[in-house]
């Protein structure tokens, strides 16, 4: 449930984004929710396959939609080798879904170290 309010907010950003004090409420709301999402599931057994597969899924939207506000955005003011920069970990996160759907016939999310710490 909290993975579906995470994509419903994710998806709010762009309309929020010439209102900068609604922006940071979600975009923080969205975090907030990233990291109790996994511990309330974990807390009370609640955790599925369906369930990771969503908050894999509204991690995912949520990052392609920053890439899109950053693109829309910032890419016109930064240099260019901060845009090949931008460019190339977009790169490497598309290549990442196509190379696991090849390999395991579905789409694979990789998580990150950075995104297993709550769960410590």
């Amino acid at each position: 449930m909290v993975s579906v309010i995470r994509i419903i907010l994710s998806a709010l950003l762009i309309p929020l984004l010439h209102t900068p004090s609604s922006f940071i409420i979600v975009y923080i709301a969205i975090g907030v929710s990233d990291v109790l999402d996994g511990f309330i599931a974990r807390k009370f057994g609640l955790e599925s396959d369906f369930g990771a597969r969503l908050d894999s899924f509204a991690d995912f939207l949520f990052y392609s939609v920053l890439t899109f506000i950053v693109w829309k955005l910032y890419m016109p003011m930064l240099a260019d080798s901060y845009r090949v920069a931008v460019i190339f970990a977009v790169f490497i996160r598309v290549l990442n879904v196509i190379l696991t759907k090849w390999k395991y016939k579905k789409v694979v999310f990789v998580h990150t170290l950075a995104s297993e710490l709550p769960r410590t």
